[in-house]
């Protein structure tokens, strides 16, 4: 068959697949199926999602949240490709995102546009949900940041090395205050 050509695999694995598909569809749905949960997303995956649903949002967070403030490095990257393309021209930024990107950072920009979708929410929602994600996210990366630093400069203090510590200081100091 012309799938099964197009795909590079044997008719029957085609065949066998359709007709797994067509069993699953037939059963009934069972008590848990019918009421699936909602994802547990993080403010990360809710503020990049709703970036990528609405590009405009950008002007608002670049002067709030750096590409370092974003814990996940698959957002981290997925952001810092949105605010390098806003700032060459904020046309069509979601197809030239994609472009630029790995296979898997596309599904991963698709899956987050799909759960934005999926949720109940109406635009006021969105916009009354917005500044409490970034500060959420600014208080994350500051916490991060306490909990790292505070264990670097207990380490160099056990360690009685000064230099050390006044260097983890001064870096605490000028990460805290971005």
């Amino acid at each position: 068959s012309l799938l099964a050509k197009r795909l590079g695999v044997k008719e029957e694995a085609v065949f066998d697949t359709l007709a797994h598909l067509k069993e699953k569809r037939t059963k009934p749905p069972s008590s848990a199926a019918a009421a699936p949960s909602k994802p547990k997303l993080s403010a990360e995956d809710l503020l990049m999602g709703i970036i990528l649903k609405k590009p405009a949002k950008i002007k608002e967070v670049q002067t709030q949240i750096k590409v370092y403030d974003i814990i996940n490095k698959e957002l981290q990257e997925i952001y810092s490709h949105l605010l390098k393309l806003y700032n060459q021209s904020n046309q069509d930024i979601l197809s030239r995102l994609k472009k630029g990107m790995n296979r898997q950072t596309q599904n991963k920009v698709d899956d987050l546009i799909l759960v934005i979708d999926r949720l109940e929410k109406t635009e006021e929602d969105f916009e009354t949900d917005f500044p409490q994600l970034v500060a959420k996210i600014k208080g994350n990366n500051r916490e991060t940041l306490k909990s790292y630093y505070a264990e670097e400069i207990k380490k160099a203090e056990s360690k009685n090395d000064l230099v050390r510590l006044k260097i983890l200081i001064k870096e605490f100091q000028d990460a805290i205050s971005k």
